[in-house]
């Protein structure tokens, strides 16, 4: 099944040479580079300090509390590996989803954003780099990615994703986070942590972890305070859990303007776990007066999955094709931004199993278990160039936290923004790179017992606390402690009757 690009929001092809791309497809040239986009997505240009034009900053780049619109001036010229670090310091510096290609006399380069939530792929064979394997790969109909059956890509499950740069076309790389492409040797290199002092000595002590949280809700709020003054209304996930809560609280200066989306999982799954984020959103939506929609989510087809599946370049699983794509196209209004709270579990040391862990123990065996991904050899091959290109001294904490920002960041959440309805903004709040930071240096024994969230929403919006995370209250959680062992000695009694 070949794609048919028109439809592809939001996606990119970069070329030394001239490319095929629909006519709706907008190009520009510059230094004997072609950028082919879908007129959805926002091009600036990146100009240097004497003026002259050195790229294009791609996507929805946040400055402060303002989207980007305008070109991005440099406040130097690129003549040397230290202006290249001055670019870094000013790409570190914004925020929302963004890429940025840099074109110069001596070495040109492919930036992301501090999540990779704007992804890219690259192939050295074709010296192409794209949004996704299918724009990337779409003038090769006879490509083999074309005509393997939907999830043989090695049979993933729904959630589970190509990690470590891999990607479901073995002649294909993934750019990872905190990389930069060279687009002179086509070599991914890492930009972000080139190094790492001493594990105790970069995170702070209990002292200083207000300041880091406020850093924290400071810019998640500048974040949605850029949307919030370009768009009338947008839309926040709202569930039981943290990281949902975290952006409900950081989104009180501008809440007015928001619409909260809670997925109603029933017709597709049955009663299940899915019903405690119906019973707290509720809740939340009465107590706080928030504006809030149910979307029920129906069964829907093969070929919306194999539809989706392409739209991110079969970066993984299609389980978010009946919610994030169908549902959300069907029910909501995509003239309006779309934000998620993922990438705050960061902060919330995702991939730890004890505030004590092992370097040693945190090989690429371990870290795909973590991941719940299949020990392939492609992915435990990735996964061992991955940890021989981190820091000399990062520890395993480190190594877990680098993972999720990187893999399932990276390679699992970002490519699937590509498959999401066609909102006008697709962006995830909490990907920033002076918020991960932050994220990284908070102390182990606070993150592991999953303190963020609690100060995040005491610091924003204290009155949130009332209702606890993923835990039903008040009599509804007296029952379930009542019910629970009530059913546990009735199906006792059951299967001990039916063995006699």
């Amino acid at each position: 099944m070949l794609p048919s690009l028109a439809e592809y929001v939001d996606q990119f092809l970069l070329s030394p040479g001239s490319v095929e791309v629909p006519d709706a497809w907008q190009t520009r040239r510059a230094a004997g580079w072609t950028l082919a986009t879908h007129p959805t997505l926002p091009v600036v240009e990146v100009r240097s300090a004497d003026d002259s034009h050195v790229g294009w900053l791609l996507g929805y780049p946040i400055d402060g509390d303002a989207l980007l619109r305008d070109t991005l001036r440099l406040p130097c010229t690129i003549s040397g590996e230290s202006d290249f670090e001055q670019v870094e310091r000013v790409l570190y510096g914004l925020g929302g989803r963004f890429a940025c290609v840099l074109l110069t006399a001596g070495e040109s380069r492919l930036y992301l954003d501090a999540g990779g939530t704007l992804a890219a792929v690259y192939s050295p064979e074709r010296k192409k780099a794209a949004s996704t394997a299918t724009v990337l790969l779409a003038e090769e109909p006879d490509h083999p990615l074309f005509a393997k059956p939907l999830n043989d890509f090695p049979n993933l499950r729904p959630d589970q994703f190509y990690p470590a740069g891999t990607t479901a076309a073995e002649d294909v790389a993934r750019l990872l986070p905190n990389h930069y492409l060279d687009l002179n040797r086509w070599q991914a290199v890492r930009h972000h942590p080139k190094q790492f002092v001493r594990p105790d000595d970069a995170r702070a002590d209990d002292a200083h972890v207000g300041e880091l949280v406020d850093t924290i809700v400071k810019t998640t709020q500048a974040h949605l305070r850029a949307i919030a003054r370009d768009s009338r209304n947008f839309y926040l996930g709202l569930t039981a859990g943290r990281d949902t809560r975290m952006l409900l609280a950081c989104a009180r200066p501008v809440v007015d303007q928001a619409r909260f989306v809670t997925f109603d999982y029933r017709p597709v799954s049955g009663q299940g776990k899915h019903r405690l984020d119906i019973w707290a959103s509720l809740k939340l939506a009465d107590q706080f007066q928030l504006q809030h929609k149910l979307l029920a989510v129906e069964p829907i087809s093969e070929a919306v999955r194999q539809d989706y599946s392409l739209r991110i370049g079969h970066a993984g699983g299609h389980g978010k094709s009946k919610d994030f794509y169908f549902t959300c196209r069907e029910y909501l209004d995509l003239n309006l931004p779309w934000l998620t709270g993922f990438a705050a579990e960061v902060g919330r040391a995702f991939y730890w199993r004890s505030a004590n862990e092992q370097t040693a123990a945190i090989d690429s065996e371990e870290i795909l278990s973590r991941m719940r991904l299949p020990l392939w050899p492609p992915f435990t091959e990735a996964m061992d160039r991955w940890i021989e290109g981190l820091p000399a001294e990062a520890d395993g904490h480190l190594r877990l936290d680098l993972a999720y920002q990187e893999h399932r960041l990276g390679c699992w959440a970002s490519p699937h923004l590509y498959g999401a309805a066609g909102f006008r903004i697709n962006l995830m709040p909490f990907s920033h790179r002076r918020i991960f930071d932050a994220m990284l240096q908070l102390p182990v024994e606070y993150r592991f017992q999953q303190r963020l969230a609690e100060d995040v929403v005491r610091a924003a919006w204290p009155e949130l606390q009332s209702l606890p995370y993923n835990e039903w209250s008040g009599i509804r959680r007296v029952a379930r402690q009542i019910a629970w062992p009530l059913r546990v000695v009735v199906r006792t009694a059951r299967r001990r009757g039916r063995k006699s």
